[in-house]
């Protein structure tokens, strides 16, 4: 009897836990399908509110009406930042004070958007959580704008984590200081010795940040500047007339204008090269970059160029700077990056060759070694150079606190963890205006939204303490 008994305890006992196990998933995919839909929903609103031909205020203006509709309290600073106040749950203590941050541009909406719904429609749908602010916060001219448009006040007091949805994912407690570099020289243009000119046009690059470094990015100036160099070492002479990129100095330039002067003999064979040049830039970007174009005609003859000297000590300078990975920790570009710069941005106005350089470093040695390189290459070819410093080096002070929290478990285990951070980032803007705050940032792939919105749920709800009854 007893053994009978027993055995019917076990059969009953294993029925419960087949039971209860059955019950949590069935409520982990309703959950899962209610956080999708609401996250759909909020994306697709989003999406449709920032529109590149408005101003940021309007964009501001449409998100503010919309999470007013969804029963968010909402604030706008300086019309277009905009502050979402989610109030604790009833269940919970105010113990988790946070600010989940999306920076937007009207040229990645998109993503921006993703980014927006993800946060939001996780908060939605949580069990409990303490006093959180959702900013989003326009891009205009950098990170600073946006941000430096909300009070102070508002920071205190709060942990800060920047949301990104994005390719490269990964979680960041850190990121390099950033410089800008702008060499410049006079130079007078004359009279061309060349009878035939032309314009060559690489335009419809994606519009992407130059810290990432998770795909092959082409750089305008540098193709056109290696084009032009091969064909003067082919004895073409060459006179440059103008050369100009577009492109936010944080980015890798998204389009870049040469226009040259040759001489008539060596037009069939400066034909052949462009020819050739552009069905290999093509192969080479166009599935990254499906609406790049490149493109070059014969124009009507400048009264002014720059001369053979001018022109070749400009080329020479984009040939010789390193435009890519500059340093590693360990030799042949190996290990972890220290410190990566882009060019950036060129001009030819004025009578004045400038060209301007984005750098990035891990720490003050790799800046130093960067600045003395480009002032020693740019000294050679007469150039004289500026620097400016955007951001600080924003350090892992809060290691520890960060790995307590789980955020690293926010993508899962097998996403990169403690990254260095090398796009320019809102958090080392926040780093550097606020010493005392914990700053992250998460970046995630919106494909993947179900794991990483079940990572944000579990990060906010095991974060806030039940309130006590």
């Amino acid at each position: 009897m007893k053994k009978y008994f027993k055995i019917t305890m076990s059969i009953l006992m294993s029925a419960i836990l087949v039971i209860s196990l059955a019950s949590c998933n069935s409520s982990e995919k309703d959950t899962d399908a209610k956080i999708k839909n609401t996250v759909d929903a909020y994306y697709e609103n989003m999406k449709n509110s920032i529109d590149e031909g408005d101003s940021y205020s309007d964009i501001a203006s449409r998100i503010k009406k919309y999470l007013d509709r969804e029963g968010f309290k909402t604030r706008v600073f300086s019309k277009e930042s905009i502050v979402v106040y989610v109030n604790r749950k009833e269940n919970s203590a105010n113990n988790e004070k946070r600010i989940f941050n999306i920076s937007f541009s009207k040229e990645t909406a998109k993503g921006s958007s993703q980014a927006i719904a993800t946060i939001l429609g996780v908060l939605k749908n949580s069990e409990k959580n303490g006093d959180i602010k959702v900013m989003i916060t326009p891009m205009r001219d950098g990170y600073k704008y946006g941000l430096e448009s909300i009070p102070k006040k508002e920071f205190a007091g709060y942990d800060f984590i920047n949301l990104i949805s994005s390719k490269d994912t990964g979680t960041a407690i850190s990121s390099p200081k950033t410089e800008v570099f702008k060499i410049s020289k006079k130079a007078v243009k004359n009279k061309p010795k060349g009878e035939i000119a032309y314009r060559i046009g690489i335009k419809g690059l994606m519009k992407e940040d130059s810290g990432n470094r998770s795909e092959k990015h082409a750089n305008p100036i540098t193709n056109l500047g290696g084009i032009l160099l091969r064909a003067k070492n082919a004895d073409i002479n060459i006179e440059i007339v103008n050369f100009s990129s577009t492109g936010d100095i944080s980015k890798y330039p998204y389009e870049g204008f040469v226009e040259v002067v040759i001489e008539k003999g060596s037009q069939e064979k400066f034909e052949e090269r462009l020819k050739n040049a552009k069905e290999d830039f093509l192969k080479k970007n166009k599935k990254l970059n499906p609406d790049v174009t490149f493109d070059y005609e014969q124009i009507e003859m400048p009264k002014k160029v720059y001369s053979y000297g001018a022109t070749m000590d400009i080329l020479s300078l984009i040939y010789t700077l390193e435009d890519g990975i500059f340093m590693t920790t360990e030799r042949d570009y190996k290990g972890d990056i220290e410190a990566l710069d882009t060019i950036a941005n060129i001009r030819t106005e004025n009578n004045k060759l400038e060209l301007s350089i984005m750098a990035r470093a891990v720490s003050d040695e790799a800046m130093d070694s960067m600045r003395e390189n480009f002032k020693m290459t740019s000294g050679i070819l007469g150039f004289s150079m500026q620097s400016e410093e955007r951001a600080t080096t924003w350090k892992k002070k809060s290691e520890e606190y960060w790995k307590k929290s789980g955020i690293y478990d926010v993508l899962g285990k097998n996403t990169d963890q403690n990254k260095e951070l090398f796009v320019e980032s809102p958090g080392s803007y926040v780093a550097g205006k606020f010493t005392d705050l914990n700053v992250a940032e998460v970046r995630f792939n919106f494909d993947k939204l179900k794991d990483v919105a079940r990572g944000l749920k579990k990060f906010v709800e095991e974060n806030t303490k039940t309130k006590d009854k």
